[in-house]
């Protein structure tokens, strides 16, 4: 049969995502969770007893290192099917036990349910032997986490519906027999679930299988690949580390915490909303940023789990808020690790050519240390009964030996996983660094509705909400936005990335329009370059001083300025020499400015006085200051001109005389010229005040060590003799000149 093509496995997907809703709604009705725990508590079994029963489920799953050869061979859809079916069966026996325990006895009942129970784990273990290498070949790996979150979503969602009828039934009716109601109901969806999976492609049957005894040396070699093993030591400490906490909430919520049954199943809810509310996001982020991020990340929220139960309080009004806080965030760890591990273990861990041998290894491992989780935290119930102590404010009692041990071992697991090979481009450490960065919560709500906002006003307003949020996860859909149809999307997509956090992705996206036919779009790519402040783009820049188009060398040359290239200078400070346009001439004079040329003194101040524009002269002062330095006083200076020039003035002046004693010269004339033009502007006579103050800047102008300083303090004087008090950017070029000559601390 020919290999299956995506689109066929993904038109038939919905059959799986139904099949394993009714799923779930089996599992937690009729197998596990807290349901089965608590009808298992109500046969009035001990915990070890009840840790055995547990056991069971995963240690059957030993059996798949025996049963994978035949299992192969036989079809694994085929395989599957029959004993996903034959276990409801055994399921269904759970029906029968207040008729046993009636007619038999308490003992006789507890046997018939590990019976049960036993041939179910059996089928369970056959059936998902089967299942693992199938759902390698139905599922799409570019979609592999996107569709572990749907499934996740529906999943949760029957969840949350399930355990809520579950708890009112458990909460207001008496006796065993609302359990076999619950359970009835659970078998039924699993039937169900039978039939949805029949739909779903693949898993046929390996007509030219390898012996057994090749079979078996192939699983034998599957714990020799480093990265296999590794994975699958990490998976086992953190398997038993919270599979321990994990059997055993229930029973501390009801008998330590003092919460009813009822509440109890309910606090199931929070755990299914937590993976409601995060199954997008890790689904998403599997996808994007690779496997094993997504898995540290969830074995890592799940650590606290332990500390939160042992200081939680109890038989307080506050214990149900914490409690369903706890449950919250097992939810949303449990997500993570499960959509994290899985997407690892199908992407990454294990080969597709060898996907049986390697199954059955991981599947058995994970029965023999799933299984070990229940009986150590029995084990450890049991022996631990007597605790009963307290330690300040805190009781210790017979559940604070799990919690230390669950805490222990789940460290343990973090640490093996984080040696295994990186399932993606972004390191582990990278990922949690996203989560530091900028505003995470605004980055992903901004993320959702990018893929549900189609018109065009929509896509710019994200856009912009994607630049703001100052985070790594939103660079895809940036990019994504600079090569949208509309204009209009793109150039606020280049606005964005300017907003955002400078890196290699975002610039290199930004240097492709800066090399593209919009002339533009690639003026604003170059102002957003010399924004974001990434030395990287200096080369690009540089070569668009050689492009055609005037104004888009004019913009490089500022943005190569806000880079500090000073090697460009020289090219600079060529263009301004020959450039005729005055706005172009003006561009390149506030590079050089910035950059600090007094080279270009002597041409860039005739060029100010030759100008007519006020703001080309306001901006080509700037450009001079920036020469002398301290560009903040400057600005400082133009405010406060900006508001009642010529009181503004006066004030200024008379602030420089403490600064005259600094000057080898006689300051008590320099005193009173400053005096006197003071004077004169406060009194309104700016005319004749420009001309005083030129005196003052000459003679300060001869004492200046700076020859920059020096040379606009002389031209200063030169021109407000000439243009008096009409060419106010003089003064203030004056004023600020004039303050650098008296403070040598004044400039950079």
């Amino acid at each position: 049969m020919s290999e299956l093509t995506n689109l066929e496995k993904i038109r038939r997907l919905p059959w799986q995502i139904a099949g394993n809703g009714f799923n779930i709604i089996f599992w937690l009705t009729a197998a596990a969770g807290s349901v089965f725990i608590l009808f298992l508590d109500e046969l009035g079994l001990d915990k070890a007893r009840i840790g055995l029963l547990l056991s069971l489920l995963p240690f059957c799953g030993i059996s798949a290192v025996f049963t994978a050869p035949y299992v192969a061979r036989f079809g694994l859809k085929r395989v599957f099917l029959i004993f996903f079916g034959v276990r409801k069966i055994f399921a269904a026996g759970l029906l029968l036990v207040p008729l046993v325990i009636k007619n038999f006895g308490m003992e006789t009942g507890y046997l018939w349910v590990v019976c049960c129970v036993f041939g179910f784990a059996i089928c369970r273990a056959i059936s998902e032997t089967a299942m693992y290498p199938w759902a390698q070949e139905m599922i799409p790996d570019n979609i592999r986490g996107k569709f572990s979150a749907t499934s996740s979503i529906v999943n949760q969602l029957l969840a949350i519906a399930t355990v809520a009828v579950s708890g009112y039934i458990i909460g207001h009716y008496q006796g065993i027999n609302k359990y076999m109601f619950i359970i009835g109901g659970g078998i039924v969806a699993g039937v169900l679930a039978v039939y949805c999976f029949c739909y779903v492609p693949g898993g046929q049957a390996v007509r030219q299988s390898t012996a057994n005894g090749t079979h078996f040396r192939e699983m034998l070699s599957s714990l020799k690949d480093v990265n296999f093993r590794n994975f699958m030591l990490g998976l086992s400490l953190v398997t038993i580390g919270i599979g321990a906490l994990a059997a055993f909430i229930p029973l501390y919520m009801k008998e330590q915490v003092g919460l009813s049954s009822m509440l109890v199943v309910w606090l199931d809810m929070g755990t299914y909303f937590g993976a409601l509310l995060s199954s997008f996001i890790w689904g998403w982020a599997a996808d994007r940023y690779g496997s094993k991020p997504i898995m540290l990340s969830g074995a890592v929220l799940m650590l606290p789990l332990p500390l939160l139960c042992f200081i939680m309080p109890r038989h307080s009004d506050a214990s149900v808020e914490v409690a369903l806080t706890i449950t919250f965030i097992l939810g949303i760890s449990s997500t993570a690790w499960a959509i994290g591990m899985g997407r690892y273990l199908f992407v990454n861990a294990v080969p597709a050519q060898r996907k049986t041998a390697y199954m059955a290894v991981f599947y058995a491992g994970v029965g023999l240390v799933g299984g070990m989780a229940p009986l150590l935290a029995g084990y450890l119930l049991k022996s631990a009964a007597s605790l009963d102590a307290a330690f300040l404010i805190f009781k210790i009692d017979a559940y604070t030996p799990l919690f230390m041990f669950s805490a222990f071992v789940l460290s343990a697991g973090i640490f093996v996983l984080n040696r295994t090979r990186s399932g993606g481009a972004m390191t582990t450490l990278k990922f949690f660094g996203l989560l530091l960065q900028g505003n995470p919560v605004l980055a992903v709500g901004s993320l959702f509705r990018y893929y549900h906002t189609p018109d065009e006003n929509g896509r710019v307003s994200i856009t912009q909400r994607l630049g703001l949020a100052k985070n790594r996860i939103c660079n895809y859909e940036l990019i994504e936005a600079l090569n949208d149809p509309s204009y209009n999307v793109r150039y606020e997509a280049i606005i964005a990335v300017a907003n955002s956090r400078p890196d290699p992705e975002l610039i290199d996206a930004l240097i492709l329009v800066l090399g593209g036919d919009e002339p533009d779009l690639t003026l604003s790519a170059a102002w957003a370059l010399g924004k974001m402040g990434d030395k990287s783009a200096v080369f690009a820049l540089r070569e668009t001083l050689l492009s055609e188009y005037t104004l888009l060398r004019a913009r490089s040359a500022r943005a190569l300025a806000t880079l500090g290239d000073t090697e460009s200078i020289s090219v600079l400070l060529d263009f301004f020499r020959k450039e005729t346009d005055p706005g172009v001439r003006i561009a390149y004079a506030q590079s050089l400015g910035k950059m600090h040329c007094g080279e270009a003194l002597t041409e860039m101040l005739p060029f100010l006085a030759s100008l007519e524009n006020n703001s080309l002269r306001s901006e080509m002062a700037l450009a001079l200051a920036r020469i002398i330095g301290n560009e903040p006083h400057y600005i400082s200076l133009w405010r406060q001109l900006k508001n009642d020039h010529d009181t503004a003035t006066a004030m200024i002046i008379l602030s420089l005389k403490s600064g005259l004693t600094n000057l080898n010269v006689n300051t008590v004339e320099l005193k009173t010229m400053a005096d006197n033009a003071s004077a004169a502007f406060a009194h309104g006579h700016a005319e004749e005040g420009a001309f005083l103050l030129a005196d003052l800047v000459a003679a300060i102008s001869l004492t200046a060590t700076s020859k920059p300083v020096a040379i606009i303090l002389s031209e200063c004087a030169t021109r407000l003799k000439e243009f008096g008090a009409k060419r106010d950017e003089y003064i203030l070029l004056a004023l600020h000149a004039a303050k650098a000559a008296m403070n040598p601390n004044y400039t950079d």
